[in-house]
């Protein structure tokens, strides 16, 4: 999987936890920033272990990921996403239709994870969250 790909993953991931956590129903998280913020941070979990595995973040602009620029960007993103229908349109149409293909990107990520030794705990927390889609 290409560098691009697995950045998307990383960002992807974290937002459809939050689908099955809320059975697709975004809206259901609406102005909840506090658990915005765990959607960001498992990102840049699955960000920093990228980086440290020698891997490319892109897009160019996600470069600076563990940056206040970044964390605002995305919490403004979720906001929106979760406060409209477009968290439906973008993400979770996709994602109540996809488990098997969100259950394997997010096996693969646990794999890379595990293999750099890298710690993910925010990851987890929503994994478990998500656990009754997510495929083992």
């Amino acid at each position: 999987m290409g560098d691009y790909l697995l950045c998307h993953a990383a960002f992807v991931l974290p937002v459809t936890f939050a689908c099955y956590k809320t059975d697709g129903d975004l809206k259901r998280l609406k102005g909840d920033t506090a658990y915005f913020n765990k959607m960001i941070d498992a990102n840049i979990e699955g960000y920093r272990a990228l980086k440290n595995s020698g891997h490319v973040i892109l897009p160019k602009e996600d470069t600076e990921f563990e940056g206040e620029k970044y964390r605002k960007t995305c919490v403004k993103f979720f906001t929106l996403m979760c406060a409209t229908g477009l968290g439906k349109i973008c993400a979770s149409d996709h994602a109540m239709n996809a488990i098997d293909e969100m259950s394997t990107l997010n096996r693969d990520l646990k794999k890379l994870f595990e293999e750099t030794g890298a710690a993910y705990p925010v990851w987890q927390e929503l994994e478990t969250d998500a656990a009754k889609y997510l495929q083992k």
